[in-house]
C-alpha cells in the first residue's frame, strides 16, 4: 500500500510587522509546518492545535491530520473535510489518506473477531473512489483502490456466498488463523505487483508533495 501522503497547506509569509505581534493562526500553521519538515511531529501538532484554538480551519485540520499519529487523526481529515476544501488536488489528498487510515484498521483487526471488519474495507474503497472523483489522473489511489478491492473480494469477509461457505468449511474457527492471514497477504503482496505494472504504463506524471495551496 502506498502510505499516507504528505503535503501541507503552505500559508503566504507575514509582514514584518505582524511578525512582531501576537501569533494569529496562520503564524501558528506556519511554524508547525516548520516542525513538520524537521521532523519533530510533537511541536507541529501543538502549533497546529493552537491555529485551531485561534481560527479552526481546512488548513489547521488537515495539516493536523498529517503531523498527529494516534485516533485523532482521522477526526482531523474528516474535520478539515467538512469544511470544504477549495483546492482538489489537496481534497484529493485527504481522501486518500483517511482510505489509507480505514485500509490498516482493517489490517491491523483482521486476525480479530471484530464484526466491522468489512465496514472497514468498504470505508477504505470509497474514500479511494472520492479521491479519484477529485482527481482521476492519480494513479496512487487508483493503485491502493485496486488492492483493497482485491482483498475484499479474497478475504473472508468478500462479497459471494459461496466463498462463504468454502471458508467455513476450511475454518472452523470464526478468527483467521496465522496461516490464513499470511497467505492472503502473500497473495495481496503479488496482486499488488500485478497492479504496478499496470499503472506503471498509465503513469506519466507524479503528483508534487509540497504544491502551494
Amino acid at each position: 500500500m502506498n502510505i499516507i501522503k504528505y503535503s501541507l497547506f503552505v500559508v503566504a509569509l507575514a509582514s514584518t510587522a505582524a511578525a512582531n505581534a501576537q501569533q494569529t493562526d496562520r503564524d501558528c500553521i506556519r511554524q508547525g509546518n516548520r516542525y513538520f519538515r524537521a521532523g519533530e511531529m510533537d511541536k507541529a501538532v501543538t502549533f497546529y492545535q493552537k491555529a485551531i484554538e485561534k481560527n479552526p480551519t481546512v488548513e489547521a485540520f488537515y495539516n493536523l491530520g498529517c503531523a498527529s499519529q494516534d485516533s485523532t487523526t482521522l477526526e482531523s481529515y474528516m474535520k478539515a473535510e467538512s469544511l470544504g476544501f477549495r483546492n482538489a488536488g489537496k481534497r484529493a489528498m485527504n481522501f486518500h489518506n483517511m482510505g489509507n487510515i480505514w485500509f490498516m484498521t482493517c489490517m491491523a483487526q483482521i486476525r480479530s473477531n471484530d464484526p466491522n471488519l468489512e465496514k472497514y474495507i468498504d470505508a477504505a474503497i470509497e474514500n479511494y473512489k472520492s479521491a479519484l472523483r477529485c482527481n482521476p489522473s492519480d494513479n496512487e489511489t487508483r493503485y491502493n483502490l485496486a488492492v483493497a478491492q482485491w482483498f475484499k473480494k479474497n478475504s473472508h469477509f468478500g462479497d459471494g456466498k459461496q466463498q462463504q461457505e468454502q471458508q467455513k468449511k476450511e475454518q472452523k474457527k470464526d478468527e483467521m488463523s496465522d496461516e490464513v492471514v499470511e497467505q492472503l497477504l502473500r497473495s495481496a503482496q503479488q496482486d499488488e505487483k500485478d497492479v504496478q505494472k499496470k499503472v506503471n504504463v498509465q503513469q506519466n506524471r507524479r503528483r508534487s508533495l509540497e504544491k502551494d495551496w
